[in-house]
């Protein structure tokens, strides 16, 4: 709680000084029940405990379960097909050829033995038909049968799918699929795709001028309509193809009658006509801008009509020429590579449109069918026709088909039999545990109904439960969870102020019923249960917070002003006593909150009964954090000592404050360290920083010296040549007689030392171990003109080096570095740098003695 929520904390005292109107308030007692209709109840508002009710129990009805009927709903009839991942395109299909009589007549009369699938003794022999698992016609014969034979309203395809070995998680089109299904199989080619599907025609192209006509018989499975950017009707894009195209200019003909390229008229003719005619709407087209394929939004006007008759050839009459709109399917999505397919139908029988949706089949009207209506004015639609910017494929059964009365095969009816047995039953069960879960929530009702009319608190007569088991109540009465109040009581065994949001308000006799029912405790009246102590000692931790407010603003603003300084303080302990001042404050309050618990128990007995844990004494307790102090432990001006016990020399770590301001900070802190001004600084220490400081001039010598007489070594490493490829002397003339080779980390390190004695250390001594082969010899290739260069070793890394000249390698063995106070290096040992003379720089050099290897390189 902050202060701003209590604004009578300052006239609080001590215990005697809390109200009655000061515990409403720390309780959150002062707000009124929220009213009925809520979704949830208020995070504040310990009255607030209708909605936890009504949650559950507003409804008249139980809520629907989640294992929904599988049976076949009356008014829609059909069953849905599940999709195993993206087969919407192999549904779609599967739906169409259901709903095609001649189609699944002719699927019916596929006998397995006939056609090679079983042997007449596998066939007799099972008791139920199981097609095998490689039969395309088995699988889609079973599938159709219980589809129409079948009570579920959801027929599961996988098995076709996993004969047809089709990638379940790949979108493909669905006119590819159908074209390639429907010639997998030679039965399925000739009683199916021939004679119910395939339309023929003539490809004409006559001559102008010689009247010449030269005929092409084709055959197509589906008709393909191209769209163009304005609206069009499918019989006008139908008469466009039909009547075809001149050919003249660059695409003229060249007749064999008049032996030269003329001026043709090219046309189509149909000479016969399937019972099922369908037409492909071509919605793709290649975007040049965006260099990619994409889907076509041009409306389509679809007629319920469609006559053919026109376009017949004189020679051939058609049987079928008039056909009646029967299925649209529709394509979902912005991308030609996406998106998901649906089919609507027109059934035969009573000529509704149901709208096929994989397992969803829902019961259409018209003005469902017509998609983007809002941007096409109605009044250029024809009464009779539906309008679509998505359909993708649309199909015409004939007028003049005869009608079939499919006839289930006799081997398949003790399948579906069997499993509509298997199906009943279940939903039976079902049933039954749908009637008992509708009866046990009935009783449930009344019972809540009950509650809620008595849980309420309207008066003082009232008692806190947990918020949580509330809800874990009103979700599942039946629960046997006990009521425990355990978690929110404070150190004097009432209910703690700072958890009463977690607890809510229930009237005395709903409390009665509910504790009787379900037991648990302690039990928490509301007289009885409010604490005063908790609510005077936070009115106590508020006080000094706000009076630390204030003490810390005053001590800011007087360490700027110009004062006499009296005491040594921490710098880092000075930028935190605020939080430090704040957590004893707060650790005070809780010893005398445990110290008032202790006395409870120590009154009550309650510890002789219970047996007294056993303490891990051979545990010692975690050390506290260097950077991070236990607030409760660390002693203000504690880091100021060194590790003497003494005063700290160091002066970066301290300030001088005030005698007023430390005296405001030693009445929060009361077991601050005080360090005058004049107090001594520890004596050993200040032999440590003497004999540092001679150490430092020593060591600031030996650099200046280095600079002075060894320059030209010491330019040779630097941060634009990481690898060394300098070229020191570019002339024979300029060039010295004899150079010495030394590793460049030596001479890096040397020129780090030079720059900064204070950080860096001296190298300790002279080795080129890091620069010989495993036998000894020089492993480096000198190069010619003075360009030395490293070369790589087994992929290890590169082998650095650098060179000296005579005058200071001896400078360095004989002068420098045996004085260098933090390490020396032989006067033999610094000999035994190898000498590069000219007629020599090809050869092999041994170093004379055993010297250490680099550390980071390894034997070869």
């Amino acid at each position: 709680m902050s202060k701003s929520k209590w604004p009578w904390a300052k006239e609080v005292k001590g215990v005697d000084d809390v109200r009655p109107t000061h515990l409403e308030d720390a309780y959150c007692l002062v707000s009124k029940p929220c009213n009925r209709g809520k979704h949830r109840p208020c995070k504040y508002n310990p009255r607030c405990v209708d909605v936890v009710l009504e949650r559950h129990w507003a409804r008249d009805e139980p809520p629907r379960s989640k294992t929904q009927t599988r049976l076949k709903d009356d008014k829609v009839r059909f069953a849905g097909l599940k999709n195993a991942g993206a087969l919407c395109y192999c549904n779609v299909f599967l739906q169409l050829w259901f709903h095609n009589p001649h189609f699944r007549d002719a699927i019916y009369k596929w006998h397995p033995v006939e056609d090679g699938e079983m042997t007449a003794e596998e066939f007799v022999s099972s008791e139920l038909y199981v097609p095998p698992a490689h039969s395309i016609i088995g699988q889609l014969q079973l599938i159709l049968a219980e589809m129409e034979f079948g009570n579920s309203n959801v027929v599961d395809p996988i098995a076709l799918a996993e004969a047809l070995n089709l990638n379940q998680t790949a979108h493909q089109d669905p006119q590819e699929f159908a074209t390639l299904f429907l010639n997998c199989r030679s039965y399925i080619a000739d009683n199916i795709t021939h004679k119910l599907l395939m339309t023929e025609y003539h490809s004409v192209i006559r001559c102008n001028e010689c009247g010449q006509a030269n005929t092409t018989s084709n055959s197509m499975l589906n008709f393909e309509l191209p769209l163009s950017a304005k609206k069009q009707t499918v019989s006008e894009i139908i008469k466009q193809t039909m009547d075809g195209e001149t050919l003249d200019g660059d695409n003229q003909y060249f007749c064999t009658r008049c032996a030269k390229k003329c001026d043709a008229l090219k046309k189509l003719e149909f000479t016969k006509l399937p019972p099922t005619f369908m037409v492909q709407v071509l919605r793709s087209e290649f975007n040049r801008e965006k260099n990619q394929i994409t889907k076509l939004k041009t409306f389509l006007e679809i007629p319920q009509q469609l006559e053919l008759g026109a376009f017949a050839a004189k020679d051939a009459p058609l049987s079928h020429s008039s056909y009646k709109l029967s299925a649209v399917v529709v394509h979902l999505g912005t991308e030609v590579s996406g998106g998901h397919y649906i089919v609507n139908i027109r059934d035969a029988k009573s000529g509704k449109w149901f709208s096929f949706n994989d397992v969803s089949v829902e019961n259409m009207n018209k003005d469902c069918l017509v998609e983007g209506a809002k941007s096409c004015k109605a009044s250029k639609v024809e009464a009779d026709s539906l309008l679509s910017n998505i359909a993708y494929l649309v199909v015409y059964d004939s007028v003049a088909a005869a009608s079939v009365e499919p006839e289930l095969p006799a081997w398949l009816l003790p399948v579906i039999e069997t499993r509509n047995r298997e199906l009943e039953l279940s939903e039976g069960l079902l049933a039954s545990e749908e009637l008992q879960r509708t009866t046990q929530w009935q009783s449930n009702k009344e019972y809540m109904t009950h509650m809620q009319q008595i849980i309420g608190a309207k008066t003082h007569n009232a008692e806190f439960v947990p918020l949580k088991w509330l809800c874990a109540w009103a979700e599942h009465p039946q629960t046997k969870t006990k009521i425990d109040n355990e978690p929110f009581l404070c150190p004097h065994k009432r209910l703690a102020f700072t958890k009463v949001c977690a607890t809510r308000l229930v009237s005395t006799n709903a409390a009665e019923e509910l504790f009787e029912m379900y037991g648990g405790g302690p039990r928490l009246a509301l007289k009885q249960s409010l604490c005063h102590e908790c609510v005077a000692a936070h009115c106590n931790l508020l006080q000094l917070n706000e009076r630390l407010e204030k003490d810390a603003k005053w001590v800011s603003q007087d360490v700027k002003r110009p004062g006499a300084p009296a005491f040594w303080v921490s710098k880092s302990g000075f930028a935190r006593w605020k939080g430090l001042a704040r957590a004893r404050i707060e650790c005070r309050l809780a010893e005398c909150e445990d110290k008032d618990e202790k006395e409870d128990k120590e009154e009550s007995g309650d510890d002789a009964d219970k047996p007294q844990p056993v303490q891990p004494a051979q545990v010692p307790p975690p050390a506290p954090s260097t950077d991070e102090p236990d607030p409760s432990t660390f002693v203000f001006n504690s880091d100021l000592l060194c590790q003497h016990g003494g005063f700290t020399t160091n002066e970066n770590v301290r300030r001088l404050v005030s005698a007023e301001v430390f005296e405001r900070l030693r009445a929060y802190l009361p077991d601050a360290l005080e360090l005058p001004q004049d107090a001594a600084t520890c004596k050993s220490c200040q032999e440590v920083d003497l004999l540092a400081s001679k150490r430092q001039v020593q060591l600031e010598e030996v650099a200046r010296q280095l600079r002075e007489k060894v320059p030209a070594l010491l330019s040779f490493p630097n941060a634009t040549n990481p690898n060394n490829k300098h070229v020191a002397y570019e002339t024979r003339a300029s060039r010295p007689d004899t150079l010495f080779v030394v590793s460049f980390d030596f001479v890096l390190e040397l020129s780090r030392f030079a720059r900064n004695p204070g950080k860096a250390s001296a190298p300790s001594e002279i080795s080129n171990a890091s620069l010989m082969c495993k036998h000894q010899k020089l492993h480096v290739d000198l190069g010619l003109n003075g360009r030395f260069e490293a070369l790589e070793s087994d992929k290890r890394g590169v082998r650095r080096v650098s060179v000296a000249e005579e005058e200071d390698c001896r400078v360095l063995v004989q002068g420098l570095l045996p004085a260098n106070p933090q390490g020396r290096a032989g006067r033999e040992e610094g000999r035994r740098a190898l000498a590069v003379q000219e007629t020599q720089a090809q050869g092999p050099f041994r170093d004379q003695g055993q010297r250490p290897r680099h550390p980071s390189r390894s034997q070869d």
